[in-house]
């Protein structure tokens, strides 16, 4: 038995972490006031907290992400549902930090490159993937097909400026409906862009 140096109770030596550097090699406070002690500090240094964990990610990165895969793999139905109750919960955070990390030029090229490496060492998973986007957006596909064999066969010729911005650079047909197939505007790659939601980068 072994008295906490901070509740002062009478206690087990199993209800003490180990401590090398005392006498009979327990610390001198209980696990339960250790972690009331840790949970305080934490809550009172929250950016302290925030850079411990980033070293430490830093530091063992590899070890990290062998346990998420293993942990994934172990059950991949509830690894898959954990996933989507995160996502909801913090839907919003997760929005907002997306955003800011598309603004960011830097960060799209590296993750246009990543997506590259990562298509090159996946190739046969990339295409199955291509093919089950393709089988769910056919009308997506027809529509951008039969634009590309209007354009070829001189039914419809593609203009040189911009129909939004009055650029004058290579165009694009964008599809403000797809069931109609050649009913389009000609518009240039930044422009087409923001149509779609999306930031296009300025460094191709």
């Amino acid at each position: 038995m072994k008295s906490c140096s901070r509740c002062k109770k009478l206690k087990s030596e199993v209800d003490f972490h180990k401590c090398k550097g005392r006498k009979d090699g327990l610390s001198p406070a209980c696990k339960q006031c250790e972690n009331a002690r840790k949970k305080k500090w934490a809550l009172e240094n929250p950016e302290a907290v925030k850079e411990k964990h980033r070293r430490y990610h830093a530091k063992h990165k590899e070890r990290i992400r062998e346990r998420g895969r293993e942990r994934y793999h172990r059950d991949i139905q509830k690894s898959r549902e954990s996933c989507r109750q995160s996502y909801w919960k913090h839907r919003d955070e997760i929005l907002e930090r997306r955003k800011k990390a598309r603004d960011n030029d830097e960060w799209r090229t590296k993750e246009v490159d990543r997506q590259k490496k990562w298509r090159q060492a996946n190739r046969e998973k990339f295409n199955e993937t291509f093919r089950q986007w393709r089988f769910k957006n056919k009308q997506k596909v027809a529509a951008n097909q039969a634009i590309r064999d209007a354009v070829r066969r001189n039914k419809i010729i593609r203009p040189s400026q911009c129909e939004l911005c009055g650029k004058n650079e290579a165009t694009q047909a964008h599809h403000k409906d797809y069931s109609k197939k050649l009913d389009v505007i000609w518009v240039c790659r930044v422009c087409h862009c923001t149509l779609h939601g999306k930031k296009a980068r300025t460094d191709i």
